[in-house]
C-alpha cells in the first residue's frame, strides 16, 4: 500500500495541472467577455436581455440593459441619417431617434455587445406605441383631495430641455429634461408656496423667465429667473382684486381666494395674466356671489402693467378664460352670466370679448342668450383663437358651438352657430352635454363634447349612462375655412368623459385625457376604472378613429390641463389616486408623465 502512493501522485498531477490549465483559460475568456461595472448575467440567458424597438409617433426608442452594452445605433430616413439622443442610467441604456411622419419608412440598425446586429425597417403609417419617457413623483399632503386629481400646472421651456410643475401641494420646481434618462436632474428651482397651490405656469418665449400665479390670500404672481431661480418681481392680485373669501374652512373656502386662473406666454416677451377673485358672502341670513375678474399685461421682465381690462374697474362677472394670438395683438375672452350656471337673470348675456392687445381697449363682443329651456349658461374652457388672431371657436355649457371671424381692426362677426349638445328628451328626461374644452387650428376647429348631465339642480334618474346622449364624450371638429358653414368634418368617439383638449405649438398633434371611473353593468355586475390619454394626429386624413395615433392607459385619472413642448415631441400630462375602498387611494399615484 505505501509503496503504490508515488505511483497515483504521478498519475493525478498531470491531470490536476491540465483541469488548472483549463479553468484559467476559461476563466480568462469570461472576464474578457464579461461586462464591466460588476453587472450579473440572467439565469440561462445570454448577458443582458433582449433590446427593445418601439416606434412612437414621431420617434423610434430603443432600450437594453448595461449587461449588453451598446455599441452602436444609426437611424436613416430617405437616404438621410438621422442625429440621435442616447444616454445610460444605472442597469439601463436608451437611445431615442426623431423622425418626420411624413417622409416614409425609417431604417435602424442596433449592435451590442454580445448579440447580432438587429435590423429594422419601420413604417411610420403603421401602429404607433405610445413612448413614456420619465415619471416625476410630486409630494403628497394631507391638504390633496382624497381622491381626484389637485389642480396641477406645467409648462415646458421653449427649447424643451426644461419642466416647471406648479403641485397642489404648494411646490414649484424647474427641473432639467433629458428624454433619454427616467429621472430628472437637480432642481434649477426649489420652492414651496405658502397658504397656496401654484394655478398656472409659463416661461417668457426667450426661455429667460418663468412666470408662475398662484392662488392663496395674496395671489402672487411671480417672475422668476430660469438660469438660478431669482425672483425677479412679485405681482399681487389680492391689491385689484381683494382677498375675500367664502365662510367656512374647506376646500370651496380655498378656492374662493384669488387666483391667477391663466398665465399666456406672447411673442414679443410680455404675458397675460386672467386675476379671478369669486367668492360667497352672507347678509342678512343671505347668500350672496361676489365677484373680481380682470385681465393684464405685464412686461415679464419687470412685471409693471402694460395694461388692465376692465380699465376703471374690475369687472363683477366671472371672465372664465382667455385666448390671444401668438403675438399678442389680439386677445379674446368670454364672461359668464352670474351664478355661472347655477342662477341666471332675464337680462344677462354669455360675452365673448375682444381687445387690442396693445392698449387692451375693447374692439367688439358677441353675446349669446341663454338657451331654453336653461334660465342660464356658462362658458368655461372652450374659447381658443388661431394662431394669427383670424378666427376661433367658442362653445357653451348648454352645447352650443360657435365659430367668429376677427377682421382687421379686432371686430368679431359669427361665422357659424351649431349645437352638438343641446337638449333631447330620454324616458321623459332632459339631457346635454356640456362643451368643455376647444382648440383652434387651420385643420380644424375642435371641440370636447362632455358625457349625459340633467339640467342643473336636477337629479339623475338611477342607473343612467352618460352616454345617453347620441353626441356625448366625443370630439368633433368642424371647417376653420375662412368663410366656411358649421361642416363637421370628423369626429371621434371618446372611451370616457373628455378631461381637457390640449394642441401642440405645430398644430399637428391634438391630445385629450379621459376617464371611465368604475360602476356596474347593465347586469348590476362591477366594471373596472378606464383612465389615460388618446394622442390624434390632424394631418391624418379621414374619419376621427383614422386620426388616432395611441391610447395611453394610466393607473389613476389624469389632470385636465397638460402641456406640450414647442416642438410637439413631448407632452406633460399629471396623474392623481384613484378612489379606492378606505376612501384614500388604491394607487396614491400623483406624479408628471412625460410621454411622446
Amino acid at each position: 500500500m505505501t509503496e503504490s502512493a508515488p505511483a497515483q501522485r504521478t498519475t493525478v498531477q498531470p491531470i490536476l495541472v491540465a483541469l488548472a490549465v483549463l479553468i484559467l483559460a476559461a476563466a480568462g475568456w469570461y472576464l474578457a467577455r464579461r461586462p464591466a461595472s460588476g453587472a450579473t448575467d440572467p439565469e440561462g440567458l445570454p448577458p443582458g436581455n433582449d433590446v427593445n424597438i418601439r416606434l412612437g409617433r414621431g420617434a423610434v426608442m430603443v432600450d437594453g440593459d448595461a449587461p449588453d452594452p451598446l455599441v452602436s445605433a444609426t437611424f436613416s430616413q430617405a437616404g438621410k441619417d438621422l442625429p440621435i439622443e442616447s444616454g445610460q442610467w444605472g442597469q439601463r441604456w436608451r437611445v431615442l431617434a426623431f423622425f418626420d411622419p411624413a417622409a416614409g419608412p425609417v431604417k435602424a440598425r442596433i449592435q451590442t455587445r454580445f448579440r447580432p446586429p438587429v435590423e429594422r425597417t419601420l413604417d411610420p403609417a403603421g401602429p404607433a406605441e405610445p413612448l413614456e419617457l420619465l415619471k416625476i413623483d410630486l409630494a403628497w399632503t394631507d391638504n390633496l383631495p382624497t381622491y381626484g386629481v389637485p389642480d396641477t400646472s406645467v409648462a415646458f421651456s421653449p427649447d424643451g430641455h426644461a419642466l416647471a410643475i406648479g403641485s397642489a401641494s404648494g411646490e414649484l420646481k424647474l427641473l432639467p429634461l433629458n428624454a433619454t434618462c427616467e429621472f430628472p436632474g437637480k432642481p434649477i428651482i426649489d420652492r414651496k408656496i405658502p397658504e397656496g397651490l401654484i394655478k398656472d405656469l409659463t416661461f417668457t418665449a426667450d426661455g429667460s423667465v418663468l412666470v408662475a400665479g398662484e392662488q392663496s390670500p395674496d395671489g402672487c404672481i411671480y417672475g422668476l429667473d430660469a438660469n438660478d431661480g431669482r425672483e425677479l418681481w412679485k405681482f399681487p392680485l389680492a391689491q385689484d382684486l381683494g382677498n375675500e373669501r367664502s365662510p367656512g374652512r374647506d376646500a370651496v373656502t380655498f378656492y374662493s381666494l384669488p387666483s391667477a386662473v391663466r398665465v399666456l406666454p406672447l411673442e414679443g416677451g410680455d404675458v397675460l395674466v386672467l386675476g379671478m377673485h369669486a367668492w360667497k358672502s352672507v347678509a342678512d341670513g343671505k347668500e350672496q356671489k361676489n365677484a373680481r375678474c380682470r385681465i393684464y399685461r405685464l412686461d415679464a421682465k419687470s412685471g409693471s402693467v402694460r395694461w388692465r381690462y376692465p380699465a376703471d374697474q374690475p369687472s363683477t362677472r366671472n371672465i372664465t378664460w382667455i385666448s390671444a394670438s401668438a403675438d399678442g395683438s389680439r386677445v379674446a375672452g368670454v364672461q359668464s352670466i352670474p351664478g355661472a350656471g347655477q342662477t341666471g337673470t332675464s337680462t344677462a348675456t354669455l360675452d365673448a370679448l375682444f381687445l387690442d392687445g396693445a392698449t387692451g381697449t375693447e374692439t367688439g363682443r358677441l353675446s349669446f342668450e341663454p338657451f331654453k329651456p336653461f334660465r342660464s349658461t356658462y362658458s368655461w374652457q372652450s374659447l381658443s383663437l388661431l394662431k394669427d388672431g383670424s378666427a376661433g371657436v367658442l362653445g357653451a355649457g348648454d352645447g352650443r358651438v360657435w365659430a367668429f371671424d376677427l377682421d382687421k381692426q379686432g371686430k368679431p362677426a359669427l361665422r357659424w352657430d351649431t349645437t352638438p349638445g343641446t337638449p333631447i328628451l330620454v324616458g321623459g328626461t332632459s339631457y346635454h352635454c356640456s362643451i368643455g374644452w376647444g382648440a383652434a387650428a387651420p385643420q380644424a376647429l375642435c371641440v370636447t363634447v362632455g358625457g349625459s348631465s340633467v339640467e342643473f339642480g336636477a337629479a339623475p334618474p338611477a342607473g343612467f349612462a352618460l352616454d345617453l346622449h347620441p353626441e356625448a364624450m366625443t370630439v368633433q371638429a368642424f371647417n376653420a375655412a375662412p368663410g366656411s358653414k358649421a361642416e363637421r368634418l370628423w369626429r371621434y368617439d371618446v372611451p370616457g368623459e373628455p378631461q381637457g383638449l390640449w394642441l401642440s405649438p405645430n398644430t399637428r398633434w391634438l391630445a385629450l385625457a379621459y376617464q371611465k371611473d368604475p360602476g356596474s353593468s347593465e347586469r348590476g355586475e362591477p366594471t373596472p376604472p378606464d383612465y389615460g390619454v388618446a394622442m390624434l394626429d390632424l394631418n391624418r386624413t379621414g374619419a376621427g378613429a383614422k386620426k388616432l395615433v395611441y391610447q395611453h392607459a394610466t393607473q389613476g385619472p389624469l389632470f385636465f390641463r397638460a402641456a406640450f413642448s414647442n416642438d410637439g415631441r413631448l407632452l406633460a400630462v399629471v396623474e392623481g389616486p384613484r378612489q379606492g375602498a378606505d376612501k384614500l387611494s388604491a394607487t396614491r399615484t400623483y406624479r408628471v408623465l412625460i410621454l411622446h
